[in-house]
């Protein structure tokens, strides 16, 4: 449909994100909610805060399904059975499945479709990104977390379990004093990802009692942005960096190895940074890259809008559709 709207949800640990998005894939207005994820216990228990925000926005806007937006389509954290439309876990601690797509298509009587919130990024370069006609491509995000949207001779990679792509959990160092959320250490997200690096400032802060690194105001975290700006004088924020960078070169490298992309494109908010690239591109392990001179990119899509961008893009590219 030329002229079609679609309503995206963009649900990650930090925020939610409601917007609609058009065919060309621009992004015609949205709003952001408080993530659900921070007290919901279950998928269930999200959905339910989900409805009422998506119920909200388009009350705000006076939407009207199908006469104002197809579908919704909608990019979670966790494990996603996109084929299904049900949302398996947020985490291993929180495994209420609930199917998602049926929610959202019978609360608004229009189709829907549902998907990782990575895999959603991956979606969104591929209609209107850099992967547009490939079809071997990786999307890595670097964020909060690091995770990889992966497409294989036309296929998206989902796994057995639809737990494919977390790369983040790819040992660098066995040896690394950096512990990981999921129990092991040296993990990539561990080292390399915001909240590992927030992690590892406040582990390895008391080590240099001269360090300039202050937690933001707002959220009492270290910013990945600050750990960078100041790399060049503050030997934590130094060290920090050089582990990161390293890290990052090994997982691309690693990923370069394991499915032979005709490109590999980075996104997430930590890739605005311009010199934490060129030092990843620098890093880069020559023989495992050597396919992909000038084929490791940053997403020209906006990283704040790309899940939402993604989730629209699962009904304007009809894959996955799941009919009310």
């Amino acid at each position: 449909m030329e002229h079609e709207i679609v309503l995206g949800i963009d649900l990650g640990g930090t925020k939610l994100l409601v917007g609609e998005i058009d065919s060309s894939g621009r992004v015609l207005r949205s709003q952001r909610f408080r993530t659900p994820l921070l007290e919901a216990k279950t998928p269930v228990d999200a959905m339910d805060k989900v409805l009422q925000c998506v119920s909200g926005y388009i009350r705000k806007y006076s939407l009207r399904p199908e006469a104002d937006f197809s579908g919704i389509g909608m990019g979670m954290a966790g494990r996603v059975d996109p084929h299904k439309g049900q949302w398996l876990a947020v985490s291993e601690e929180n495994t209420t499945p609930v199917y998602a797509a049926h929610i959202l298509a019978e609360y608004y009587g229009v189709s829907a479709a549902v998907d990782n919130d990575v895999r959603c990024g991956l979606a969104a370069e591929m209609a209107f990104g850099s992967g547009k006609g490939s079809r071997n491509v990786i999307y890595l995000n670097i964020g909060t977390g690091i995770a990889a949207g992966i497409l294989i001779d036309g296929k998206v990679l989902n796994g057995a379990h639809f737990f494919g792509g977390e790369i983040g959990h790819i040992i660098i160092d066995p040896d690394s004093d950096a512990y990981c959320t999921c129990g092991q250490r040296g993990c990539a997200e561990a080292i390399a990802s915001g909240i590992g690096l927030h992690t590892r400032a406040e582990k390895l802060a008391a080590d240099y009692p001269h360090t300039k690194l202050k937690k933001s105001s707002d959220n009492l975290r270290y910013q990945a942005a600050d750990i960078f700006a100041l790399s060049g004088e503050d030997d934590l924020c130094r060290r920090l960096t050089d582990e990161a960078v390293r890290a990052l070169a090994v997982t691309i490298g690693d990923l370069a190895c394991f499915s032979d992309p005709e490109r590999i494109i980075l996104g997430g908010g930590m890739m605005n940074n311009s010199m934490l690239f060129e030092r990843i591109l620098e890093a880069l392990p020559k023989n495992s890259t050597r396919f992909l001179q000038g084929k490791i990119m940053r997403s020209t899509l906006d990283c704040n809008y790309i899940g939402l961008i993604g989730a629209g893009a699962l009904i304007l590219q009809r894959d996955q559709r799941i009919m009310a």
